[in-house]
């Protein structure tokens, strides 16, 4: 394993080799190749571009030295100058693919110029793997310069994987500070539970960094990539080892690769005595032969091992203190974990991020426990080493011992050590004590020793920010200006702007932060979360499905937000998909908790399901989530897709004081995000017209009393369950309770109110008013608060829904900050409280719940908007013994069209599931139409389309839907069917089909030759004929071997005046018409076919518009048998 070869001749390049598996057992070598365009011959064409061209051509020769394969091509560069031609950092990047048998070859690859006689060859191994079908495999490691480069054009879309534009990096060079990009590939990794390990070593085979990542078994094969910093690493060679772990198989793959930058140069006081000291140390905690290593090298060298070894036994005493002493870096620098470890979180919360905060973890003080133990022999063998005093000073804050460290920086302080990194310990204890002043000050003196030092400039910084002493973003820009490549401020910067509502900003902020730290996981979560506020919901994805991939602890934070996003873009399938990966990968528990339907259901239901066997459960909840499903037409369920998001939603947000959840956690599964949340701490106004209406209907349903209570308790900090009693004869002096806060606010005015001690007698006066808070206590006061009595010092939090069972308030309580909310106790203890508890018996909020859900017990609501359209479904006989269900579709126009949008396509759904809820049929189509610019659009002209379905009879549930992607509108109607049976020979009715128009039409192979327009909204407007077509089935033969029957049309309205008809078309011979109430018109038909096929249109000119009821009564002439079928149609104003 060694580094990859140069071209060598009169064309230089750079060339490297990775190994992939292409299909089943085949491998692929994937030769890279890095160039510069300034070495070829440039000719300027007529168009007044340049040209150059190329020859890539690679021999791969096996151990007898054929040649079995051989791949060239030419390629062409191009300039639109001829400066273009000479810039010596414009790189051409290319690549050669090629398929081998498993085995070792040597190649040969030659890079020719075609317009000058030079050329370039690189002589290398190629030793392709074996890629066993179900035997876990592992590809080369890809080392790359970056992925995604901006303004990467179509020359570069070869290196795209899996995704992601990986640009390579041949040559595996890296700047000091430059990351370092890494692509790899697992095979057949069987869906197995998995671990990868990466590390990298220094010559001496120390690992300076290492990440270990686990990760359930949820996919069959793994695309990992990830960028890695350099900045703690010396220039130098290193090795970069990924050990991949699955069941009992490990699979070990490593690269070489070169850091490069300024050879640096132990400091002075790396001198024989220091050095002796680390020789004695490296004895005593890493052995004899450690020694013996470190002593036959160099000083330089020496330096260099004694840094790996440290980082690689204890970081902190490499940090701490080989850093400083030898001049490879700077110590520890204030971050999160030693502010957590000072106890100054509450800071942090404030003046920076409460959530950047809670994310913080104290330090490993096990290591600082070892770090200790290392400096306390280093300074019993040298005890006037200050720097090792320092050094302990930064181990006693990991181990969280701020005292120690503050009295250790100071004793190295006062024995001489005037170290810029004595001052920057002596800094951060300040912090830790909260002297800020006294923080910047020692910083300055830091400064004062070595001008422009970043760790002084940085903290110095952090120390204003902490204290409040500086605007947040003006502190972090201070301290990005000097640390720009800082691995942590930029994100904090996002956080503030974010925070502040600077959107792009923040969007700024984090991309910077993630070039400087590819690590940094979170930024690049919550670059996702910024790009969903923009609209661009695709990257947002992507973003987050890719650290699903590659950072499992944040697995659930981007499941629940991908659930969400892929609601929003109308993928529903990616959302299942995705969420079928997490369940296979979660405990009983978990999945328990998932797929709990009674979560949700009704009590009905949730009785029903528990008394099922346990082997008829599944089948239950397979009907239980179809029922909901609000696209039926499709296989993917948009309401259990958003079950699942509120469960985990739930289970992140709701539980630090409850496992899984909390009483706000049963809520927002059932109901998701109320309209409105308040809390203490939080207190927002009510704003939303729909939020006011409910608050409003609240505080009126209350007596005064309840006011007064509600009001009087919420300002108080903190209450006795005593009440006040009065003094004197005119109540002039008061005892207030001995925990009344002194926000009561005595009434002066009291004494007017008449009364005295006698009204220390338990029960309530409403002419009293005791404090300023019982006067005018409306809804201005009640802004922002619960409406149900919690005293001021309570943690609480109320939610309100307006959509939910008429629209509900719901009131949460804590018993501390920590959570673990509850729905509060009822008041007690005062008389006021005695007086109002019917009111608030009635208003608890468990009562109010176990009303809403009795009424309503969950609520979805879809990311699109209503469309609303009109259907029917109609059955006739079919072939073969079934029967024709036809299905008519009419949507609005008016919904689908505007002066701009005359040519439309949505789409059109349909589902048919059988008495259990199997999907018997299921189809999406396009549904294109135009509207000519002169046509007339009224409010009841409908686009109209039909189905026809030929199923066995029987009971059907049929769900249809019309989907307009472009304006995100949608509409679904699920009902129950009843498929009628036409066959057996009986006398037989269709149902009524209510049409627009019945003609004949000879193109037509069903209906009899009818071409029937259907009318699905069963609405007509004054002056449209009202036409119905139906059936006839079964009819007999005479004597002479003709049908005949009767039809009575009977019409009648749903209330007010008769319809007023004339009959404008009818099959048969007219019998006559009784307009009474109940207009009856009759028709007799003779024939010689079983089957018949009729309609009817009549003018319903003059009629009153509203409903109406037509009763279609046959009866067999020949054998008396009748049958009838109703419809309802309406006659619009």
């Amino acid at each position: 394993m060694d580094l990859p070869p140069r071209g060598e001749g009169s064309i230089a390049f750079e060339i490297d080799v990775c190994s992939f598996r292409y299909r089943g057992r085949e491998g692929f070598e994937e030769v890279t190749l890095r160039f510069p365009v300034a070495q070829f011959a440039f000719l300027r064409q007529n168009s007044g571009i340049y040209l150059a061209r190329y020859k890539p051509s690679l021999r791969v020769l096996n151990d007898a030295g054929e040649v079995v394969q051989q791949v060239e091509a030419e390629s062409r560069l191009t300039a639109e100058s001829l400066k273009a031609t000479v810039d010596t950092d414009r790189m051409v990047y290319d690549m050669v693919q090629v398929r081998l048998p498993t085995g070792r070859y040597r190649g040969e690859l030659t890079l020719s110029d075609l317009q000058a006689d030079r050329a370039g060859l690189a002589v290398f191994s190629l030793d392709v793997p074996a890629y066993d079908p179900g035997k876990i495999g592992m590809s080369d490691l890809y080392l790359s310069s970056g992925f995604n480069p901006q303004g990467a054009g179509e020359s570069l879309e070869m290196f795209r994987k899996d995704g992601r534009l990986i640009l390579p990096n041949p040559a595996r060079q890296y700047r000091r500070g430059t990351p370092l990009y890494l692509y790899f590939e697992v095979y057949y990794l069987g869906y197995q539970s998995h671990r990868v390990e990466m590390q990298i070593e220094d010559r001496y085979g120390h690992r300076l960094w290492r990440d270990r990542r686990s990760f359930p078994g949820y996919r069959g094969e793994v695309k990992f990539a990830e960028g890695i910093p350099t900045r703690e690493l010396l220039p130098g060679t290193y090795t970069l080892r990924v050990q991949v772990t699955a069941g009992r198989d490990t699979l070990v793959s490593a690269r070489k690769f070169e850091v490069i930058g300024e050879t640096l140069v132990p400091a002075s006081g790396f001198d024989d005595r220091r050095a002796k000291t680390a020789q004695d140390l490296l004895k005593r905690f890493g052995g004899s032969e450690v020694e013996a290593t470190y002593t036959g090298l160099g000083r330089a060298d020496r330096a260099a091992f004694l840094y790996g070894f440290w980082m690689d036994r204890n970081s902190i005493v490499a940090r701490s203190y080989y850093n400083p002493l030898l001049g490879f870096g700077a110590p520890p620098n204030l971050d999160g974990t030693i502010i957590t470890a000072m106890g100054r979180r509450k800071e942090m919360a404030k003046h920076l991020d409460p959530r950047y905060t809670a994310r913080q973890v104290p330090p490993d003080t096990a290591q600082a426990r070892d770090a200790l133990e290392v400096l306390e022999v280093l300074l019993d063998e040298d005890g006037n080493d200050l720097m090792g005093r320092a050094a302990q000073g930064y181990a006693y804050l990991f181990a969280s011992n701020l005292p120690y460290a503050e009295r250790t920086f100071n004793s190295a302080l006062n024995a001489g050590g005037v170290f810029p990194e004595v001052y920057n310990g002596v800094g951060i204890s300040h912090i830790g004590r909260k002297r800020w002043d006294e923080a910047v000050t020692a910083y300055g003196q830091a400064l004062a020793l070595r001008p422009d030092w970043k760790p002084a400039q940085v903290n110095r910084a952090l120390a204003r920010l902490l204290g409040g002493k500086q605007r947040a973003e003006d502190a972090l820009k201070e301290a990005i200006e000097a640390h720009p490549h800082h691995p942590e401020l930029l994100y904090l910067l996002g956080r503030v702007f974010e925070r502040e509502g600077k959107i792009e900003a923040a969007e700024k902020a984090y991309t910077r932060q993630i070039v400087v730290n590819p690590m940094h996981a979170r930024a690049r979560f919550d670059l996702g979360r910024i790009w969903l506020k923009q609209g661009q919901r695709a990257r947002a994805t992507r973003v987050w499905r890719e650290l699903m991939d590659t950072r499992p602890e944040l697995r659930e934070e981007c499941l629940s937000l991908l659930l969400g996003v892929y609601q929003l873009m109308g993928q529903t399938g990616e959302a299942q998909k995705v969420m079928a990966e997490y369940l296979r990968t979660v405990d009983d528990d978990t999945r328990g908790f998932l797929q709990d339907i009674r979560l949700l259901a009704t009590l009905q239901e949730a009785i029903a399901y528990e008394a099922l066997p346990p082997e008829q459960q599944p089948d239950f909840v397979r009907m239980f989530w179809q029922r909901r499903d609000p696209t039926p037409a499709t296989p993917s369920n948009e309401r259990l897709v958003e079950h699942y998001r509120r469960v985990l939603y739930a289970m992140q947000h709701f539980s630090s004081g409850q496992k899984p959840w909390d009483k706000r956690g049963e809520i927002y599964i059932r109901y998701g995000e109320p309209a409105h949340k308040s809390r203490a701490g939080d207190v927002r106004y009510e704003m939303d017209p729909d939020v006011v209406r409910v608050k409003e209907r609240l505080w009126m349903g209350l007596t005064p009393e309840a006011h007064k209570e509600i009001i009087a308790r919420m300002g108080r900090l903190r209450t006795s369950t005593r009440d006040v009693q009065y003094q004197g004869e005119d109540a002039g002096d008061l005892i207030v309770s001995d925990f009344e806060s002194i926000d009561y606010e005595l009434n002066p005015n009291r004494t007017f109110f008449g009364g005295g001690a006698d009204r220390n007698d338990g029960k309530y006066y409403d002419d009293v008013q005791d404090s300023h808070r019982d006067r005018d206590a409306g809804m201005t006061n009640i802004r922002g608060f619960p409406i149900f009595p919690i005293d001021g010092g309570t943690n609480w939090e109320y939610w309100i829904y307006p959509d939910v069972a008429g629209g509900i308030e719901v009131v949460f309580t804590a018993l501390d900050s920590r959570g673990g909310f509850d729905f509060p106790d009822m008041p007690q203890g005062r008389v006021l409280s005695t007086f109002n508890q019917s009111q608030w018996t009635a208003k608890r909020p468990d009562r109010v719940m176990a009303r809403a859900v009795r009424q309503q017990s969950e609520i979805y609501r879809p990311v699109t908007d209503d469309l609303e359209f009109h259907f029917d479904a109609i059955d006739f006989r079919g072939e073969s013994r079934r029967s024709r269900l036809e299905v008519y579709y009419g949507v609005p126009l008016v919904a689908l069209i505007d002066s701009v949008r005359t040519e439309v396509q949505v789409e059109r759904g349909i589902a048919l599931f059988d008495s259990t809820w199997t999907p018997v049929f299921r189809k999406v189509a396009g549904l294109p139409f135009a509207v000519s610019d002169d046509a007339e659009v009224g409010s009841g002209t409908l686009l109209i389309d039909e189905l026809a379905l030929n199923v066995p009879p029987g009971k059907y549930y049929l769900g249809v839907e019309v989907h307009d992607r472009t304006r995100n509108a949608m509409g679904a109607y699920t009902r129950e069917v009843e498929v009628e049976a036409y066959e057996g020979g009986e006398l037989g009715l269709s149902d009524i089909e209510m049409a627009g128009s019945v003609v004949e039409d000879a193109a037509v192979k069903v209906k009899g030759g009818h071409k029937v327009v259907p009318m699905p909204s069963k609405t007509y407007v004054p002056g449209q004929p009202v036409t119905i077509y139906y059936e006839v089935y079964g009819l007999t033969s005479g004597e002479f071997g003709q049908t005949r029957y009767q039809m009575d049309y009977k019409i009648s309205p749903r209330k007010g005046k008769p319809l007023i008809v004339t009959i404008l078309r009818a099959v048969g011979t007219f019998l006559g018409i009784e307009e009474k109430k109940v207009v009856t018109i009759s028709y007799e038909q003779v024939g010689t076919r079983e089957t018949e096929y009729n309609y009817l249109e009549i003018d319903v000119s003059g009629s009153e518009a509203g409903h109406y009821e037509m009763e279609v009564t046959v009866t067999d002439l020949n054998t008396g048998t009748k049958v009838s079928k109703e419809v309802m149609f309406f006659i619009g104003k």
